[in-house]
């Protein structure tokens, strides 16, 4: 690997990008498998609609899946505060959502096992996967890397693989 290549990977936080954009599209990417696939590790069905980013507005609520203890999935809720255009990285927004579920209330707010884990609104569409805890200090206060977005990257340019994330990504 070159010292160009390397240098990319330098910056932690470039690091978490390139982690949480492709755990959260491992994640969606699961449920994108063929049927005999799925059905082998009983896998929900196919991935819903994704939420356009433009319908995303603040207020609108939606329904979290993560596993705080066990293999059994636990639902929070999500409330969207608003979308940071290119909070991501350039080109790619980022949902800043609110949370909570007693889980949540006991780890004192989103903990680093939650990426990936997907909201939907309470139509059954797709809002994204969370994917970043805003603050250094425990907070319900989240970001949501947008179904849309990683949606349209894994089934275009990327060709069903996660691994371009982390070229990507690594700016």
């Amino acid at each position: 690997m070159s010292y160009s290549s390397l240098r990319r990977f330098s910056s932690p936080g470039r690091r978490v990008i390139a982690a949480a954009a492709a755990a959260a599209l491992a994640a969606l990417g699961a449920l994108a498998v063929p049927a005999p696939a799925r059905a082998a590790a009983a896998l929900p069905g196919p991935c819903p609609a994704a939420v356009p980013v433009s319908q995303v507005t603040a207020g609108l609520a939606g329904t979290g899946y993560t596993v705080s203890s066990g293999i059994t999935p636990e639902p929070f809720t999500a409330r969207v505060i608003g979308v940071l255009r290119d909070g991501i990285a350039p080109g790619l927004d980022m949902i800043i959502v609110e949370t909570d579920s007693p889980a949540l209330r006991a780890a004192g707010g989103i903990w680093a096992g939650m990426s990936g884990s997907p909201v939907y609104t309470s139509d059954g569409r797709l809002l994204g996967a969370v994917a970043f805890g805003l603050s250094g200090a425990p907070s319900r206060i989240g970001g949501i890397t947008p179904a849309e977005e990683m949606l349209a990257k894994f089934n275009g340019p990327w060709g069903g693989s996660v691994e371009p994330a982390y070229d990507e990504y690594a700016f």
